[in-house]
């Protein structure tokens, strides 16, 4: 999945909380989510999906700083930061 930025609108009505956590964040609405993509500081994707889901589990995951990209239902793309502890 491309992370890079393009011209559709960014809009931060759709975000994961808290920016800081141990792994477990929450999809902020989740309602209008059609795909999900989390990535590494490498570029490498560690949690995709594609269901209207309201949390994402990234535990598994050692600490560090993760970017991800939230597209609804309308192909809106809102992207952001997480860290995880």
């Amino acid at each position: 999945m491309n992370l890079a930025v393009d011209n559709k609108k960014q809009n931060q009505d759709i975000r994961l909380l808290p920016s800081f956590s141990y792994g477990i964040y929450k999809i902020i609405p989740y309602e209008t989510v059609t795909r999900i993509c989390v990535v590494n500081s490498s570029g490498i994707i560690i949690y995709e999906s594609s269901k209207s889901i309201s949390e994402i589990n990234i535990a598994k995951f050692p600490a560090g700083i993760y970017f991800y990209a939230i597209t609804d239902e309308k192909e809106n793309v809102f992207r952001g930061r997480i860290v995880k502890e």
